[in-house]
């Protein structure tokens, strides 16, 4: 990253780096490889970082070519030497005393001291907090669930916007999650309902321990599919997770995922970027304040496989044709009906859709779906919320489960 390109590499394709002599006398050498340079002029508002990205890049050659013992009192008059530089060119430019002292050292934190005059440790990431890596829960890496347990105990403030929560993700967060929280810091979580993978027991316990949870209950379309954390930290060192992670055990500990975690040193753009992003959401009526009751009626169970089809379900033309003649039996004046057709060819589906047209016309529509075995409860409730769009359709009347409302009833004997 930010590397030099060198000039005996110069080939057709997209570059973006400032002109330097050298660069410029390569250059003007294209014409003869049948080459044509494009060059754009930099904005003003850029200089900063372009240069700053430049002379930065030239301070870190000349270090690292300087044998290590003698590195950092080379580091020391190098720094006093650039500080006098653009003291003399800008007055007034660079702060007073931002000289680094002698031997060089780095705060690491500042502790809380205990009633015994020692102080409270907090807890580390083994990744810097001034650095931007990519975790993909590698070997030789430290875990994303490690590492994000690490964080929790610094942080100001955490907003954390998740497709999908599981118990088994946020069990060893807990604890730290609720210190954080008795400590007058504030935990907001944006959440969803899309495919029933959100666990509601997940979802109050959050809530308990004194998180703000907001929620999607639109079940039908991906919508919110993001997964990131940040955490907001006073000293300046702020950090985020973005990628592939949800709050699952698997994504946070054993799997293939991928995830950057940024740092607000080096990456003070994206951080803020996440920040507007996040309060866009938090502001948006989309994402509703978390409700147990409205929850569970959204959420598919995370034991059924149903996952709702981003797309209207449509007959087969046999199918069709069965519908048809259902509708025309009902238009000369026989409203019970009995369709009689073989195993697999989608009788289930065909009752769905025929509820479907019906609720259209009828002012009330209620439904009793009767069948001998929770399975087959179970797979025809998912079906009707596949067809309907609904993952909220329909309640159970089997078993131990009894239906509260009673407008439509999936039943056994």
């Amino acid at each position: 990253m930010g590397q030099t390109v060198l000039m005996s590499d110069l080939v057709a394709g997209l570059y973006d780096q400032l002109v330097d002599v050298e660069l410029r006398r390569r250059l003007d050498t294209l014409e003869g490889h049948r080459l044509l340079a494009s060059i754009a002029s930099v904005d003003a508002a850029e200089l900063p970082d372009r240069v700053g990205e430049v002379v930065g890049r030239w301070v870190r050659d000349a270090l690292a070519a300087i044998p290590a013992d003698e590195r950092a009192l080379t580091a020391i008059r190098l720094s006093e030497t650039v500080l006098a530089t653009i003291s003399d060119a800008v007055p007034d430019a660079v702060e007073v005393g931002r000289q680094i002292v002698e031997p060089v050292s780095r705060l690491d934190a500042i502790e809380r001291l205990a009633p015994t005059d020692k102080p409270i440790p907090i807890r580390r990431p083994i990744t810097p907090l001034r650095d931007t890596v990519l975790m993909t829960n590698a070997r030789d890496q430290p875990g994303v669930g490690r590492e994000i347990a690490a964080e929790i105990g610094s942080a100001n403030r955490i907003d954390l916007v998740l497709a999908f929560i599981r118990w088994t993700g946020i069990r060893e967060l807990l604890e730290p999650l609720r210190q954080h929280v008795e400590a007058g810091n504030a935990l907001r979580i944006i959440t969803t309902t899309y495919t029933g993978s959100t666990e509601l027991r997940a979802l109050e316990a959050l809530k308990a321990l004194g998180a703000q949870v907001k929620v999607s209950y639109d079940i039908t379309t991906t919508r919110l599919h993001a997964k990131a954390w940040m955490f907001h930290r006073a000293t300046g060192f702020s950090t985020v997770y973005i990628g592939s992670s949800n709050l699952t055990f698997s994504a946070q500990v054993t799997g293939l995922e991928w995830n950057v975690r940024a740092s607000e040193r080096l990456n003070p753009e994206l951080v803020a970027a996440f920040d507007r992003t996040f309060a866009t959401y938090w502001a948006d009526a989309h994402f509703e304040d978390f409700d147990a009751e409205r929850f569970a009626r959204a959420a598919i169970p995370p034991d059924d496989d149903t996952i709702l089809t981003p797309f209207d379900i449509e007959p087969y033309p046999f199918q069709r044709q069965i519908l048809e003649r259902l509708q025309v039996e009902r238009r000369r004046g026989h409203p019970n009906n009995l369709v009689a057709a073989a195993t697999g060819t989608g009788k289930t589906i065909i009752a769905a859709l025929d509820y479907r047209h019906l609720r259209s016309e009828l002012d009330r529509s209620r439904l009793l779906f009767v069948a001998h075995r929770d399975t087959i409860l179970r797979q025809s409730q998912a079906t009707f919320r596949h067809v309907l769009r609904d993952g909220a359709f329909g309640e159970l009347w089997v078993g131990g489960e009894r239906p509260t409302r009673w407008e439509h009833v999936f039943a056994s004997i």
